[in-house]
């Protein structure tokens, strides 16, 4: 009797390979999945902490300019010409230091020229013999503060003549002009000991009716309800910092009149995750906020959940293919085994009784080391799968409140998925071992 070779069998198949490359396919889509949801929450955040702070930015201009036009109707309802004492008495009504503590006052702005200016300072320095008009200049217009409330911290620009400087007098013939409220480009305040960043905030005032047309308006202007603002106080009395997602600085033209993106802002962060620079059109000057995400929004924002997701789904997927190589050496080492087994049994028919005996024997011992080795290859799987149970049961009181994240369910439950598929394909490794192991028909 010739002898035939038997095939080998027990190697990794198509089908093998075709059950790792779908694992795979669907950890990667899973975790690409995870990022673009992810990234998707991240980009809303960010949006929703720039959507706030722009909107509280023009809710308190809005804010205040109500506050002027209020002064404006003081001022018409005594006739276009409140007095001293009735301005402090309105001021005192107003409550600006409860009310409106981001500006540092509210005063009234006359509209003179130069034959009407002598007559204004003499009616002033009846009341007040120390007022005076400054400084001198040579425009044709000339707009002194006549009050301005409170005047602790503000006495220094009563007189001041905002026709001097070319943005305090701009906005202000601008309003004029228009007969909407205005604010003027970068100045620093004369009593603004610190000379930071401010801006003037202009509501006009008209004698008689109408003043619609632009020569109504400039024959009729009588002055101004204006207030003084530092932009540094301004914008401390919004949001506070540590309630914010968000640093920002803010331009006006060419001079930088705010500005949080720096070395010694412990909340700035020198690698925002974003960064957005959105005009803001306010009161005929366009100011150019500087948003970007600050530490805390990069420390609350990471993106280690998909990674995690993904490093995990790696790991499971290196664990089956192992798993799979082991299996595969085991099943060819018993193969070859048998085949030299039944090739001794051919060579020695005489020997034929106490070869099959032998056989049996060494066939038996095959199925018990193909049955350790499958339970022992388990053995790290049920490890994860007791891991996993574990972590549930430790997150159950994490799961039922109301911060908890879903996607630590959703991950715990891929986990299992996984570890599922790896108990299939053990056991489907342990019955092909078990069939190659199966007794050969000896004898010629």
């Amino acid at each position: 009797m010739q002898d035939h070779p038997i095939p080998q069998k027990g190697g990794i198949t198509l089908f093998h390979v075709f059950v790792v490359c779908l694992s795979m396919m669907a950890t990667l889509a899973a975790w690409q999945f995870s990022k673009g949801q992810m990234e998707t929450r991240i980009d809303q955040r960010f949006a929703e902490s720039r959507d706030r702070t722009l909107a509280l930015i023009h809710d308190r201009m809005t804010k205040y300019e109500d506050a002027l036009w209020a002064g404006v109707a003081a001022v018409e309802s005594h006739d276009g010409d409140i007095s001293y004492p009735d301005w402090h008495s309105y001021a005192q009504k107003l409550r600006i230091d409860g009310r409106y503590p981001d500006i540092n006052g509210i005063g009234v702005i006359h509209f003179h020229t130069r034959d009407t200016l002598p007559e204004y300072l003499s009616e002033q320095q009846r009341s007040r013999p120390d007022f005076a008009v400054f400084p001198a200049h040579t425009e044709d217009i000339f707009m002194p503060i006549t009050y301005i409330e409170p005047e602790a911290g503000n006495a220094a620009a009563i007189g001041l003549d905002i026709a001097h400087e070319q943005n305090r007098r701009t906005a202000a013939l601008l309003s004029r002009d228009t007969g909407k409220a205005q604010i003027t480009g970068p100045i620093v305040l004369v009593q603004d000991t610190a000379q930071t960043p401010g801006f003037l905030f202009y509501a006009l005032l008209y004698t008689g009716a109408p003043h619609s047309t632009l020569d109504q308006c400039r024959a009729q202007i009588a002055g101004a309800v204006y207030a003084p603002f530092v932009v540094h106080k301004l914008v401390r009395g919004l949001l506070a910092k540590e309630m914010r997602d968000v640093r920002f600085s803010i331009r006006d033209a060419d001079t930088v009149i705010y500005d949080e993106h720096t070395a010694g802002d412990a909340h700035s962060d020198p690698r925002p995750v974003f960064s957005q620079i959105i005009p803001m059109e306010l009161y005929g000057r366009t100011w150019m906020i500087d948003m970007r995400s600050d530490i805390g929004f990069r420390l609350g924002n990471t993106q280690s959940k998909p990674t995690i997701i993904l490093i995990a789904g790696l790991m499971i997927e290196g664990f089956i293919v192992a798993l799979l190589i082991l299996m595969a050496r085991a099943n060819r080492r018993a193969v070859a085994y048998a085949d030299k087994v039944t090739a001794d049994l051919r060579s020695e028919q005489r020997k034929l009784a106490m070869s099959n005996l032998e056989l049996a024997e060494k066939n038996a011992e095959l199925e018990q080391y193909a049955y350790v080795a499958s339970h022992d290859l388990k053995t790290p799987i049920r490890g994860i799968g007791g891991l996993t149970e574990m972590i549930e049961e430790d997150l159950q009181e994490y799961f039922k409140s109301p911060a908890a994240n879903p996607e630590v369910s959703e991950n715990l439950r891929l986990i299992h998925d996984r570890v599922d598929r790896m108990h299939q394909l053990t056991q489907g490794i342990l019955q092909l071992s078990l069939a190659g192991t199966a007794t050969p028909d000896g004898g010629p």
